[in-house]
């Protein structure tokens, strides 16, 4: 997928460079030189009339704007989104349910972006031709279910989405355990979702589908969660890629690393990291 600068400049280099992980290895890093200005590339124009556009150009436009999946794979979204007669989607999930104890940066995305996660629902629902939709969220989050019901009862023609609350047990938001949950059916080994008729989409990446179209954005941002007890103020923030983790901790009043465990991720299956 193209990727995008989270700001204007200049690239001065590409090279290896460390990434947030326990070895300390690294990747081939792409380094810019911000000018000042953060000037925003407008090139791609905001799609508001997407029932009437080709599912295949929507699907071009998500490709466009470097959109992978937000809820951890970080799967190339637009390979998800084909509609393809050899195996139609019938039904859509949502997936609201956070993968770990103390995140909650999709808890917070649906509280404050409700009608742009739903808008960003029905984009995905017509480029999949799918006629039904389910939102699953965790009972501890009855504020965000409410928060979406009320949304969805605003916006007209989506009297086949329904809101699901479900029990917080993990593995949460595993996608296979949480498909049979919601629908009774299992998917058979070595297949995918789209075979028995299911596309899931995580919320965090709805709302970067709504981003792309409606607003002619690409995926330069995401919602990120610092937390933890050594944490003064924990919280969740809108973070530009690229942005270094001590600049994060520094806006929650996290400035010194002594005999602190740093984690990416959650607790349960988050990697340690050697420094911020």
């Amino acid at each position: 997928m193209p990727v995008h600068a989270p700001t204007s400049g200049k690239v001065v280099k590409i090279e290896e460079h460390a990434i947030p992980h326990p070895s300390g290895m690294g990747l081939p890093s792409i380094f810019i030189e911000p000018d000042g200005s953060d000037t925003r590339d407008e090139s791609l124009e905001p799609i508001s009339d997407y029932r009437e556009r080709d599912p295949a150009e929507l699907r071009e436009r998500v490709r466009l704007c470097g959109i992978a999946g937000l809820g951890g794979a970080t799967f190339p979204t637009f390979i998800k989104l084909l509609k393809d007669h050899r195996t139609p989607i019938e039904t859509v999930i949502l997936n609201g349910i956070e993968c770990e104890p103390y995140l909650t940066s999709d808890h917070r995305l649906m509280l404050e972006k409700p009608e742009s996660i739903i808008k960003g629902l029905d984009i995905i629902m017509h480029m999949v031709g799918a006629k039904k939709a389910i939102i699953a969220i965790e009972d501890n989050k009855a504020d965000a279910a409410e928060t979406i019901r009320e949304s969805l009862q605003s916006q007209p023609g989506l009297e086949h989405v329904a809101v699901r609350l479900l029990p917080t047990r993990s593995p949460p938001g595993s996608e296979k355990p949480l498909l049979q949950v919601l629908t009774g059916r299992e998917i058979p080994a070595g297949k995918l979702p789209m075979h028995i008729g299911i596309l899931c989409q995580n919320v965090g990446t709805t709302y970067a589908i709504y981003d792309a179209v409606i607003r002619g954005r690409a995926l330069t941002d995401r919602i990120v969660t610092v937390s933890g007890d050594a944490v003064p103020r924990p919280g969740n923030m809108r973070t530009r890629l690229g942005t270094p983790m001590r600049f994060a901790f520094a806006q929650h009043g996290l400035d010194h690393f002594e005999d602190i465990h740093l984690l990416h991720g959650g607790p349960m299956m988050g990697e340690r990291l050697r420094s911020p």
